[in-house]
């Protein structure tokens, strides 16, 4: 379990009758990030949902490269999606401590 030192997310261990359960989280070591990543992370920490025209304004990038970074980070489990269509947003999961 040194392996999870560091990190915030911690593995589980629980026990009933005969069996013994261990879940372990996602480990992500030597994570590393683009300069886009970085900004895209270090924008949305802090602010809850943001939408791709808000990334758009908020790194000034364009819509398709906005697109792309936002995929990428939902890809990488960095960011989820949050509702579909107009509403679509995108929130941080990411706990950022191996940035």
């Amino acid at each position: 379990m040194g392996s999870y030192r560091d990190s915030t997310e911690k593995p589980s261990i629980s026990l009933s009758t005969n069996v013994f359960r261990m879940t372990l989280p996602k480990f992500r070591p030597n994570v590393v990030l683009s300069p886009d990543m970085v900004g895209l992370v270090s924008f949305m920490r802090g602010r809850g949902d943001v939408t791709r025209s808000e990334v758009e304004s908020g790194l000034g990038m364009g819509r398709t490269r906005a697109y792309e970074i936002l995929s990428l980070g939902e890809a990488e489990g960095l960011v989820e999606r949050v509702g579909s269509g107009r509403s679509t947003a995108y929130r941080l999961v990411w706990d950022g401590n191996r940035m």
